[in-house]
């Protein structure tokens, strides 16, 4: 058994131990130029492209088998509410005319949004748990990063937070097929036969999933790509060129790096949010100021307007309290004793009754 080779096979690709850090949304830099998005988007593709293409080899090297049952998602009735327009009144004599209702939207689950339904077949039990907690927090967590960012923070917020997503997927992807390949290198520098390198599992599960945005589907093939680093640790444990430690410690960590980049999908999305929330309070605050503009910017307060009471001096004019603080210099002799009812005592020098 050849161990020198393991440790750099599981940890090599994984970042060093330490303390998770979130990570930070990029801050934006120059003028948003549509070609540089239209580049990066080819590198993902060709890169997505490459992550499936070694998943689809790898199941097919795996023995064929059944596939589970799907049931049928039931879903209640909901109540229909009631319109605001109908509640107005009347609209048309003939009551039998078709109404249109406005229904009122509580929560992100009853606002309508695009999906796709598409299938994912996992064949190792640690890669089925995985997807199972967090799929579907993570696709919503996904939405909330996207279409509810845009329609809060704007375009250019939108196109900053996608990227740095997509940035974030390809990392793990790249240190993930690295993985692959090593695992497969060491398994023929053992010897083993092609078809003794990928084993198959005895209850495989097949996945009908909604799919709402790109990084939806980068993320299931995440999912398969940990299946298929299982498949192969567990094959060379089989095999015996693993130990049961080795074998051990090389899912756990994996596991331990997906669930980490998932917590980093839900700081990304916690911030984007912050960042939104604040763009969108200052352009409603600027289109507050620009009505305040267009509708009184032309008016102009002038010492006229102001009704002054001539017993005031300049001093109480000017601070508008209305009580004589200090007066000029030369009128202090002249001017008549403030009455009682100009008078005013702080209440902390209030006497004591």
């Amino acid at each position: 058994m050849n161990k020198s080779w393991a440790p750099s096979v599981l940890l090599s690709y994984l970042p060093a131990a330490g303390t998770h850090d979130a990570p930070k949304l990029p801050k934006p830099t120059g003028i948003f130029m549509p070609q540089d998005q239209n580049n990066r988007l080819d590198e993902t593709n060709k890169l997505e492209k490459t992550a499936l293409d070694v998943i689809r080899n790898e199941t097919e090297a795996a023995q064929p088998a059944s596939q589970s049952d799907e049931q049928p998602e039931r879903t209640a009735p909901r109540r229909r509410q009631t319109g605001r327009s109908e509640r107005r009144g009347i609209m048309y004599a003939d009551k039998t005319v078709p109404r249109v209702r406005r229904e009122r939207r509580l929560g992100s689950a009853a606002y309508s949004r695009a999906y796709f339904r598409q299938e994912l077949c996992l064949y190792s039990n640690r890669a089925q748990i995985f997807f199972e907690r967090n799929y579907e927090n993570v696709n919503m967590s996904l939405v909330t990063s996207t279409l509810v960012v845009e329609a809060m923070g704007g375009d250019a917020l939108a196109d900053r937070v996608s990227d740095h997503i997509n940035g974030k997927f390809s990392e793990i992807e790249e240190q993930m097929l690295a993985a692959l390949k090593e695992l497969q290198r060491a398994a023929e520098d053992q010897g083993i036969p092609p078809e003794k390198q990928v084993p198959t599992h005895d209850h495989k599960r097949l996945y009908t999933l909604p799919v709402h945005t790109p990084h939806s589907v980068r993320f299931m093939t995440l999912a398969s790509l940990f299946d298929r680093i299982i498949a192969r640790t567990e094959a060379c444990w089989i095999n015996n060129i693993m130990t049961t430690e080795m074998k051990r410690r090389a899912v756990k960590a994996w596991e331990k790096r997906l669930i980490d980049f998932v917590l980093d999908l839900y700081s990304i999305r916690k911030q984007a949010m912050e960042e939104a929330k604040k763009a969108g309070f200052g352009r409603r605050a600027e289109q507050i100021r620009r009505k305040v503009q267009e509708e009184h910017g032309d008016e102009k307060i002038d010492s006229r307007d102001v009704s002054v009471d001539p017993t005031l001096s300049q001093t109480e004019i000017r601070e508008g309290t209305g009580v004589a603080q200090t007066e000029p210099q030369g009128q202090q002799d002249d001017a008549p004793a403030p009455s009682h009812a100009q008078t005013a005592t702080p209440l902390a020098e209030a006497p004591a009754k």
